[in-house]
This record gives structure tokens, sequence and C-alpha cells, in this order.
């Protein structure tokens, strides 16, 4: 996988492949503006079907421009490693003193010069035998409260009827999942669509820009008529390619069947996607 940076905002998947030229190329991502639907966000992902295309492409289209507009080509990295490379451009490294660290060096040099340090036995103590160690300056560091862990829940009643359908194309709809699993019989199927927030719609609007319409975002349902056909499904079907994606096929929980039940009436609001 190679990454294409400083695209033209009007770059089409059809114009890359005629840029990229004779490779095997695989697959080409290019994300869309989260808002306006005439723009995308200046750069692509593009899949090779081997290293050797992809080494190629960098080697002799880095550089070049297209719409005159001069690309750069890269192999694309992993999450962690963009993650932490962008880490390192915004503090460092975690053994570097953080601006905390500063403001408590600042706080003690300045009480060291005025001679106004509070003497140990008046140090301010908590009745909770299980808080944390004042620091230096006096103050008790504040407990981090635990992420917020994204994805399924992992409580609820699995559904006997319906499946939960991941890593699907974003331009998949609901049309086009219920086709795909005709052989099954599906009485009811629904993807799930990111839609733009209220108030960036009455902005856009003031604009007079065309906001993009909802988009997809990578998952869905199926429900068939009986829990038999609904394991033969997942069966068949998990792992299976389908719109250039390998999905994946599993029993769905009752509470997501709920929500994207909600969000096909419009009960869902813009702000608050459903997961």
């Amino acid at each position: 996988r190679i990454y294409i940076g400083n695209l033209p905002f009007s770059a089409t998947e059809t114009e890359i492949k005629e840029f990229l030229g004779p490779y095997d190329l695989y697959y080409v991502t290019v994300p869309p503006h989260r808002f306006i639907a005439s723009r995308n966000t200046g750069f692509a992902f593009v899949d090779f079907k081997s290293p050797e295309d992809a080494a190629k492409v960098i080697e002799e289209l880095n550089g070049k421009t297209i719409s005159d507009r001069t690309v750069f080509i890269q192999l694309a990295k992993p999450p962690s490693e963009r993650r932490e490379s962008r880490r390192g451009a915004h503090g460092g490294t975690a053994a570097e003193e953080t601006p905390k660290d500063v403001v408590a060096l600042a706080v003690e040099g300045e009480a060291a010069v005025k001679s106004t340090e509070m003497p140990a036995d008046l140090t301010p103590r908590s009745n909770d035998e299980n808080a944390p160690p004042a620091n230096s300056t006096g103050k008790r560091p504040q407990r981090r409260r635990p992420a917020h862990k994204r994805g399924p829940p992992k409580e609820g009643i699995p559904s006997t009827t319906t499946v939960f359908v991941a890593n699907l194309s974003y331009s998949c709809t609901t049309e086009k999942l219920k086709d795909y699993f005709g052989d099954y019989s599906p009485e009811w199927a629904h993807v799930a669509l990111k839609r733009t927030p209220a108030f960036v719609l009455a902005k856009l609007a003031e604009r007079g820009v065309t906001p993009r319409p909802p988009r997809a975002l990578g998952f869905g349902f199926v429900r068939f008529a009986d829990e038999e056909t609904q394991k033969k499904a997942i069966a068949e079907l998990n792992g299976k390619e389908f719109d250039g994606r390998a999905i994946s096929v599993r029993v769905a929980i009752d509470s997501q069947i709920e929500k994207a039940k909600k969000e096909e009436n419009g009960e869902v609001d813009g702000d608050e996607p459903a997961d």
C-alpha cells in the first residue's frame, strides 16, 4: 500500500488510476471530504497486488504532477507508526518534560527564591488513604478517566435472526447489501450512515455550499426469517469479498439493531452517529 499526498481536491479514482498507468493495482481509496460533496481530502491510498509494483510507482512517479500539483508518494505507514510520528512532532517522547512538569519546576524555583515553601507539617492531607501522594507543589495529580472504548457493545442479547456485517465499502448502500444476501431471502437490511450535523448544514447553507449526502460508516445489518438461515449466512459469507473488501459477518446484538432502526426512522441525531 502506498500513500499519495498533495492531490488536487477534485481528483477522482479514475484520474488516479490513469496517473498510475499500467501498474497492476488492486484498490484505490480516495477519502471524501467530511462535509463538502465536490471535494476530497487531498490524499489517497493505493493497494497493489505486488510490492514490486508499489516500489516502481514510488521510484518513477514521486514528484510528478497531477493537474498542476506536485504529488509526493511513499509507502503507507501502519496506524501505530503514524500515531508515533505525530506524537514526536508535537512534544517529543514520554520521557521528556511535559508542560505541567515545566510549570511545576517554575513554581518550585519561585518558592525557593521567596522562601515561602510550606512546612512539611502543614502540607494539606487527604482523608482518602487510597489517594495518590502529593507532588512537589503540594497538589495531588488528577486521576485520568479511563478511555472510552468504541465498537460493538459487549453486553446485550444476541439476535437469532439478524447479522452484523462489518468492513463494508463506504459506497455501499442498503439496496446493495440486501442484494448481496439475496440467496438467503433477507427480510430487512440497513447500512449505517454518517449524517451531517444540523449546525454544519446551516453554515453550509449560508455559504451556498452543497452538503455531501450521508456517507456509509462501513457496517450494516441484515435480518432473515429464522435462526437456521442466519447461521447459514454467517458460515458461508463471513470473510468473503464484497465490493472489493473482505467482510465480517457475525451475530448482531439487540442494542445495535435498535439503534439501527432508530437511525432508519430518522430518530438518531446527526451529531451522534450510530456506533
